[in-house]
């Protein structure tokens, strides 16, 4: 379980992950991006369940506060937390 703290505009770029992650929006808002640049902004109180396994997005804070994440990770032993992935067209 890991606790990420966002200011506005931040986050991680373009990735997946070696197995699921569920999100909990403690605070603030959080934008997530998949790969075809659809977006969906999640609030306060919401859960998000990102299947990992090759699902390419990025995520950030739109603002206008900080957000607080819990996020739970169900990946091999060993493996890192994220995967880093190439930008889709969409967005280059």
């Amino acid at each position: 379980m890991q606790r990420i703290v966002l200011n506005p505009g931040e986050g991680p770029g373009w990735h997946t992950h070696p197995g699921p992650a569920t999100v909990i929006v403690k605070s603030g808002n959080f934008t997530m991006v998949q790969d075809d640049c659809s977006e969906v902004t999640f609030t306060e109180g919401d859960v998000v369940v990102d299947q990992g396994f090759g699902n390419v997005h990025r995520a950030y804070n739109p603002g206008p506060g900080t957000t607080e994440l819990w996020v739970t990770y169900v990946v091999p032993q060993g493996a890192g937390l994220i995967i880093p992935s190439s930008i889709p067209e969409c967005a280059g």
